[in-house]
């Protein structure tokens, strides 16, 4: 029972239960000694608060810290009502979604829970917290990521508007059947059988790293989608080299797609320089935002694709026991190829899957921190009626309907129009983007945009020196996701030495590191100079 009543002081106060949320006397009082405490004399740039209830707590963090930006988060909704803006769960958005379009990066984040809210709201309270640790693993992970391969995003984006040549429709017809998408954790090699006998009834998709195994069972995907941008990313596809399986990825990722017989759909993702090129070229692309990892890349492309259930097979999203893929898989055989007496095959697997997914869920499964924020990815989204996941794991996807064989195939019960793909044979051609650019117009189009690039980043460097606050970066949108990828890292630092030198001295960096852009872009531009 939830009572709101004037306090002592005639601020308001509440009671849930019986127990008090906030002090019965004085909860501005109280609040003040919550805030100086747990911000321990620092003032961070944002403060993430759980169980705002009432506001208190969040406006004693603004008096004490006035600059802060405040995220509120209420457990109660008729307690929200009486703080400042923020999440509830009254809202039509899970708080993750909230917290994804509300946070970009997690420098400067202090994460703050008002206690009496935990200990009287302990659910939500459990739940908030899980959902702000998937939030803090993207972003970190996210992070990461691009600072470790942002630049060789960029570089794909260039090598593959180049290089590939047989561009396939930016609107391929969409498909009655419904759509299976093979992942390739150690269950696939449990559903191959039944797919194979099925293989008329769907359309088959792929992810890069469970095309080896379709291909030794004689299925042949009519979609592969691919995102990674590293060379493993591409070497999965090596068996399907000569078959025409169509393939769907983002110019940024991995480069040497044009060796593929079967055409290439293109993707739109969120970097502007990215749909600059696919502009550039008069290209449609869809639109689907990076997801984190390629199987929900793939799972949105394909709700759009059918209007039949979308199914995934092999989307583990954890090891078994020591295995982390179905076989064959060229991880897999690259573990086998390296062992030796004095490296056995088996204390090799262990000693991976120890590293990759140290922590046991229960059976034989286990997972990690890499797998645990893939699962996040999914957990998360609202249930579709939809969605099916064939033969899952112990990995709990609330959003997916569990499916095992029996259940695949009274749903794949109903007869398919004639003319559908039996099992190994190559998928039918799919028709290629008319008007789309020629080698030598697409070399014209990079060189332009290069040079254009280039004065870009320079001017921007001179507008931030002049202006003493990195904030100009925001005056060119496009420059700035130029420099976002060039060098994530020492953008991060700026945003650090901001808050801790002040705006002169991080807008220093900045003003470096789009000179920096600036002379890559250049020594880019060079490189295309002499005949197509």
């Amino acid at each position: 029972m939830l009572e709101i009543h004037p306090a002592r002081s005639g601020l308001l106060t509440a009671r849930v239960g019986g127990a008090y949320l906030h002090s019965p006397y004085d909860p501005e009082a109280e609040a003040r000694r919550f805030a100086e405490g747990a911000l321990a004399g620092a003032c961070p740039a944002t403060v993430l608060l759980l169980g705002a209830e009432l506001g208190h707590a969040g406006r004693a963090i603004l008096r004490l810290c006035p600059g802060t930006r405040l995220l509120p988060v209420y457990y109660s909704a008729e307690l929200a009502a009486h703080g400042p803006p923020g999440w509830s769960s009254a809202g039509r958005e899970t708080l993750l979604e909230h917290l994804r379009r509300a946070l970009t990066d997690a420098e400067g984040l202090a994460v703050l829970e008002w206690p009496a809210s935990a200990r009287l709201f302990p659910q939500a309270s459990r739940e908030a917290r899980r959902q702000t640790a998937q939030l803090l693993r993207e972003l970190r992970g996210g992070l990461a990521t691009t600072a470790a391969v942002g630049r060789r995003w960029l570089a794909n984006c260039l090598n593959n508007f180049l290089g590939i040549e047989r561009v396939l429709s930016a609107t391929l017809p969409p498909t009655s059947q419904p759509i299976l998408i093979a992942a390739s954790g150690p269950s696939l090699q449990a559903a191959l059988p039944a797919l194979g006998s099925l293989r008329e009834r769907i359309a088959l998709w792929a992810l890069p790293s469970a095309a080896e195994c379709l291909q030794a069972y004689g299925l042949v995907p009519d979609l592969v989608v691919l995102t990674d941008p590293g060379w493993y990313g591409l070497a999965h596809l090596f068996p399907l080299r000569a078959v025409g399986a169509a393939l769907a990825m983002p110019l940024s990722a991995a480069t040497g797609a044009w060796a593929l017989a079967g055409g290439v759909q293109l993707l739109a993702q969120e970097a502007l320089y990215e749909q600059a090129l696919l502009a550039a070229a008069a290209y449609p692309a869809p639109v689907v935002p990076p997801q984190g990892t390629v199987a929900a890349t793939a799972m949105a492309l394909a709700l759009r694709r059918t209007p039949r259930e979308v199914i995934f097979a092999g989307l583990d999203l954890c090891y078994q026991d020591v295995l982390g893929h179905a076989r064959p898989n060229l991880f897999e055989r690259a573990l086998e190829d390296g062992s030796d007496r004095l490296q056995p095959l088996h204390h090799r697997r262990f000693a991976w899957a120890l590293a990759q997914a140290p922590r046991r869920l229960g059976g034989g499964a286990r997972t990690g921190l890499a797998l645990e924020t893939y699962a996040g990815w999914f957990a998360d989204r609202a249930a579709d009626p939809r969605l099916y996941r064939l033969l899952p794991s112990e990995v709990a996807l609330p959003g997916f309907q569990p499916l095992d064989l029996s259940g695949l195939s009274r749903l794949l019960a109903h007869p398919e129009p004639a003319g559908t793909s039996r099992p190994g044979s190559p998928p039918a051609a799919l028709p290629a983007q008319p008007g789309y650019p020629d080698r030598p117009h697409r070399l014209g189009i990079l060189r332009s945009l290069l040079q254009d690039w280039q004065q870009r980043a320079r001017r921007l460097a001179s507008r931030v020196e002049a202006a003493g606050d990195p904030a100009a970066l925001a005056e060119d949108p496009l420059a700035a996701s130029l420099a976002g990828h060039f060098d994530a890292a020492r953008l991060a630092e700026s945003r650090r030495t901001m808050r801790t030198r002040g705006p002169q001295a991080a807008a220093a960096a900045v003003a470096a590191l789009l000179e920096d852009l600036g002379l890559f872009l250049g020594e880019r531009r060079e490189r295309l100079e002499g005949p197509p």
